[in-house]
């Protein structure tokens, strides 16, 4: 049975259903994973001035989404505009708006006077499953207008670094539509720039927030997005995102009044961003799911006008769903939320069955590996199936290509085992994967035993495959005669010889029983003679005995022949082997050169010349 070897570098434990399920086809589950993508949101706020039951709805609302094909609750949220005194209220609305046994943590919250009089700080809540904050990565950055930027270190519950590490800008870049607000917010995007560049190449960093910026020719864009050290990518591509064309992608207002402190002005702009690192976008570990990022609730119907306005169609064909989502979002801020969901790196999971067992010399012998993606991933679309090598150490040769698919379904592959020498064989064999993957490197063994082909033999002392027996049958009855078969040179590296048949024609002769499978000691095989059937001038045919290798693969089979003639026995005295009545010397050398063969010699019967024939003919000794 195949079983996953005890390498495993993350902190779950297997169990034996687990193993057999693989064997069964079925799945290798880490038994303590939650399942789960990584949903990332963000939405501003408004000082938590809105409708609080509104918000609360709208945060429910983005664990239902399931527009892209699947609903999970957002790993991640990020709020702008927190000021102090609403910080712990939104953390009882978060809390409040958490599906059944998902639990959020807040992480490191900064604010001041002046951020508070800018229009509030950035607030980050994290998953407690899913994500742990690792506090020494928070840095304010200041980004002007009284505001600071935040910027956290989140690592993926189960994951090592630097596979499960995420950093997560929030950001709330001055606002108007003026040459100094927009010289402002350069420096600010300038600032963030600088910082994301400092952690390096190939990191996975998502910056996210409100940025303020009315057209993607804006100075501060092209500061996030130009191509260099630290570079962003923006999901929607770099094109315009202004009119009625663009309508789908605007996230402010959803309101078309002003009321109560919240700003109207209705559908017609893309302040809310989410923008990502190249590093989130190769294909393999933490990387953003195709056609995930969306502004919830907007529909592309409502460019300029409330997005409640008329019928909201964003969950299509559900009208009254998308509708009650969008009076909600109208009531609880000048903002809607974006969102955006990335596949978890890949878990590498490999197993090979580690006791091959017996095998022959030169046979074809596939070593077949199973592989699976254990990422704890709701769907098969959020962990990236994993491109995979089975590599030969030792003991076997060649290389096997699979792609490991999320877990419960399993591929395989396979590479041949080395059997051009018997022996134990230690096959050493590795499963590799390339990009950011836990257990990159799966180390797999297994055992197998080489051994040589059997060696059939009529006679001890060499391979014979043909000889010629003469029996003299006496008496009326039902007579034996044993034909020795011969496993030559047999030891624990030598395949056991099976007789799978033995045939003759039609007559006196039939075969009473096979042989055991054949070691050192010889097999025999019993035929039945009838002796009242055996004409006066005798009986002649052909024995023919299929014999092979042990059911191992790469088994051979050989045939075996056996001329056997039988003729009347004379009645007279035992060992007169020449029939002239009387049992002397003459009788004696006819014996010795027989010996170790077969024949009329064979006194006694049992298949060989030997000292018991020996014996029966001095017994009967005369000198008549």
């Amino acid at each position: 049975m195949p079983r996953p070897q005890p390498q495993i570098r993350l902190d779950w434990r297997w169990s034996c259903a687990a193993t057999m399920a693989l064997a069964l086809g079925g799945g290798l589950v880490p038994a303590s994973a939650v399942h789960a993508q990584v949903r990332i949101s963000t939405w501003n706020i408004a000082k938590l001035i809105g409708d609080p039951t509104a918000v609360e709805e709208v945060l429910a609302a983005l664990s239902d989404d399931d527009r892209n094909g699947f609903a999970v609750a957002p790993a991640i949220l990020v709020f702008e505009e927190v000021t102090s005194g609403a910080v712990d209220d939104l953390e009882a609305i978060v809390d409040a708006a958490a599906p059944a046994g998902v639990t959020y943590a807040r992480a490191t919250y900064t604010t001041s006077s002046s951020e508070d009089s800018s229009g509030g700080a950035i607030a980050l809540f994290h998953r407690t499953d899913l994500f742990v904050e690792v506090p020494s990565g928070h840095r304010d950055i200041s980004t002007g207008a009284g505001r600071k930027s935040d910027r956290w270190q989140l690592r993926l519950v189960g994951y090592p670094e630097p596979i499960g590490t995420l950093w997560v800008y929030g950001c709330h870049l001055k606002a108007s539509n003026d040459a100094s607000s927009a010289a402002t917010r350069l420096m600010g995007a300038e600032a963030l720039r600088d910082d994301i560049a400092s952690l390096g190449s190939g990191v996975n960093v998502v910056l996210v927030g409100d940025f303020n910026m009315y057209t993607s020719g804006e100075d501060a864009y092209a500061a996030l997005t130009t191509s260099g050290p630290g570079v962003l990518v923006d999901p929607l591509g770099n094109g315009d995102w202004v009119g009625e064309s663009n309508a789908i992608k605007h996230s402010q207002s959803p309101r078309d009044i002003s009321a109560g402190g919240l700003t109207g002005g209705a559908m017609d702009d893309r302040f809310d961003f989410q923008l990502h690192s190249p590093k989130l976008g190769d294909g393999t570990g933490l990387d953003v799911i195709a056609g995930s990022y969306r502004s919830v609730g907007n529909d592309g119907n409502h460019y300029n006008e409330a997005i409640n306005a008329g019928n909201n169609s964003y969950f299509p064909g559900q009208v009254a769903r998308s509708n009650a989502l969008a009076d909600a979002l109208f009531d609880a801020s000048d903002h809607i939320p974006v969102i955006m969901d990335l596949h978890l790196p890949g878990v590498l999971v490999a197993a090979v069955d580690d006791a091959i067992g017996r095998t022959l010399r030169g046979s074809s012998v596939p070593i077949e590996v199973w592989v699976q993606n254990t990422a704890p991933a709701e769907t098969p679309w959020a962990s990236l199936p994993i491109p995979v090598e089975v590599v030969a150490i030792d003991g076997a040769a060649g290389t096997g290509f699979a792609s490991a698919p999320l877990a419960p379904a399993v591929a395989s592959t396979s590479v041949m085992l080395d059997t051009a020498t018997p022996g134990e064989i230690e096959v050493l064999l590795e499963a590799r994967a390339s990009g950011d993957v836990v257990n990159a490197v799966f180390p797999l063994q297994a055992i197998a035993e080489v051994v040589d082909h059997a060696q059939p033999s009529l006679e001890p002392f060499g391979p014979v495959d043909e000889i010629e027996v003469t029996f003299e049958v006496e008496g009326s009855g039902s007579v034996s005669l044993a034909i020795p078969i011969y496993n030559l040179g047999y030891d624990g590296l030598q395949s056991l010889l099976e007789v799978d048949s033995a045939a003759v024609a039609p007559g006196p002769v039939s075969v009473s029983s096979l042989p055991a499978p054949i070691a050192a000691t010889p097999g025999e095989l019993l035929l039945s003679i009838d002796a009242a059937a055996i004409p006066a001038k005798g009986w002649s045919g052909v024995v023919e005995i299929e014999v092979s290798d042990e059911d191992l693969p790469g088994e051979a089979m050989q045939a075996l022949y056996v001329q056997l003639t039988l003729v009347p026995g004379s009645g007279g005295i035992p060992g007169d082997l020449n029939g002239d009545g009387i049992v002397n010397g003459a009788d004696l050398a006819i014996l010795l050169g027989a010996w170790g063969g077969r024949g009329p010699a064979d006194l006694n019967g049992d298949g060989i010349v030997d000292g018991a024939d020996l014996a029966i003919l001095l017994g009967n000794w005369s000198t008549k």
